[in-house]
């Protein structure tokens, strides 16, 4: 069973561009210096137990290393990101994530049994607890050996060290001076915090200019709608005092806003929770309330299907005036799910088919 937790890290970190942004700060500079960046992109598949996803996400990601001089093949590198997502370190970590790099390369050789030489996998694991992480780092430190047989078992032991991000150690300014992009930032700011605040509006006023970034990017609204409901599913805060706050963000919160109370409504539907519905309904409020004060006073089908619209723009672009007519002579019902079809679609034609 994932958790809220595994569906914000994912939404963000799933991109190459914040997932390079949180290697870069952590890993030595030599490594950094020798990756290209430009090929970083997303493998498929997850290699941490069924049984340990609400304690642990996983994201694997392939890169070139820059060809070394008087070589011509290009070597790959694989970076590996882990998520503790428990409030207490794992003791046993470095021999839990050895145990997921070894099914890693377990993958690599079904998919190509003619391998003879595996890639480099370089684990980053990080962790958002309540208490500091306090357990080892290096695979040593958890496997027993007496003194007096350490010198000659040492060789046949495997030598592994994870690199660990702990977020529980750092304040949000040394946070913010890391070489992350405003999603990153926002998003571990988010993991760490909000589960643990009384008061998750403050801490919302004291990140407006990453909210703005955020609102401000190429997918902006999704950016928005993944910390939205982040923020709804750890911290309950009020619709209206969230709606008010992210006001000032222009049309882009709005819309991010009234997809995230479609998600919550669908959330509520499929597991019968009244919370989830409630604030859905809460939030639709706001946004139609939103709609008659900048003009749109001719009632709930009219304020649907003004913010539709701007769904489309902002996430597809111009929309067609054949799309503007048909969407305005639109019934209730078919803005309805056309409003819930845009959460997952790719195109205009696949929102309105």
């Amino acid at each position: 069973m994932s958790s809220p937790h595994d569906a914000l890290f994912r939404h963000t970190f799933g991109q190459p561009e914040h997932a390079a942004g949180l290697f870069k700060a952590r890993l030595p500079r030599a490594i950094v210096e020798a990756i290209d960046w430009s090929t970083l992109m997303l493998e498929p598949g997850s290699f941490v137990d069924d049984n340990l996803t609400w304690r642990h996400s996983d994201l694997l990601f392939r890169a070139s290393l820059h060809t070394a001089q008087g070589t011509d093949q290009a070597r790959d590198v694989l970076l590996y990101l882990l998520v503790e997502h428990q409030s207490t370190p794992h003791p046993l970590m470095p021999a839990r994530t050895l145990i997921y790099i070894t099914r890693v390369w377990s993958e690599l050789l079904r998919n190509d049994p003619s391998l003879k030489r595996l890639p480099p996998v370089l684990p980053l694991v990080v962790y958002h607890g309540a208490e500091a992480w306090n357990a080892p780092v290096d695979l040593h430190d958890v496997i027993v050996v007496d003194a007096p047989m350490r010198e000659a078992l040492t060789p046949y032991l495997p030598v592994f060290r994870i690199a660990l991000e702990d977020l529980s150690a750092q304040t949000d300014e040394q946070l913010r001076t890391r070489a992350f992009t405003h999603l990153g930032v926002l998003t571990m700011l988010c993991l760490q915090r909000l589960p643990l605040t009384t008061d998750p509006l403050n801490e919302l006023r004291r990140w407006m200019d990453l909210l703005a970034g955020v609102a401000g990017s190429a997918r902006g609204i999704d950016a928005l709608v993944s910390v939205l409901n982040y923020l709804y599913e750890v911290a309950e805060p009020e619709p209206k005092t969230i709606s008010a706050l992210l006001k000032p963000l222009g049309p882009v919160a709005e819309v991010a806003i009234m997809t995230t109370a479609e998600k919550l409504r669908e959330l509520g539907r499929q597991e019968g929770r009244q919370e989830a519905l409630t604030t859905a309904e809460e939030l639709r409020e706001l946004g139609r309330q939103e709609g008659r004060q900048e003009g749109r006073q001719e009632g709930e089908a009219r304020g649907r299907t003004s913010t539709l619209l701007k769904q489309l723009q902002l996430k597809f672009g111009e929309v067609p005036r054949a799309v503007v007519s048909r969407v305005e002579l639109a019934s209730v019902d078919e803005l309805d799910r056309w409003a819930e079809r845009i959460l997952n679609a790719t195109s205009i034609d696949e929102t309105l088919r």
